[in-house]
């Protein structure tokens, strides 16, 4: 290895990740201060999110050993979009 990634879905998982991080670390601040909620509802207002990341896990490893990084990137940003909505 020459210190780089060679593979793009590393690259995006990567990205997906810091989007992740960013996004906990700007929206808390933005609920407590800009909105006025309190430490402990700012907290029970992730949980769904938090819990859906442990709920989420064991399956998306059981499908990356059956699917197609391909197939599982599009699903899930398909995914997204409906949640989104």
């Amino acid at each position: 290895m020459n210190g780089r990634l060679e593979d793009p879905h590393d690259n995006f998982g990567g990205l997906v990740g810091a989007a992740m991080a960013a996004s906990f670390s700007f929206v808390s601040p933005y609920l407590q201060h800009v909105l006025g909620t309190g430490p402990a509802l700012t907290g029970i207002m992730f949980l769904p999110f938090a819990l859906g990341v442990v709920a989420g896990s064991a399956p998306a490893v059981r499908l990356g050993y059956r699917l197609a990084p391909r197939t599982l990137l599009i699903a899930g940003g398909l995914l997204s979009r409906a949640g989104a909505r």
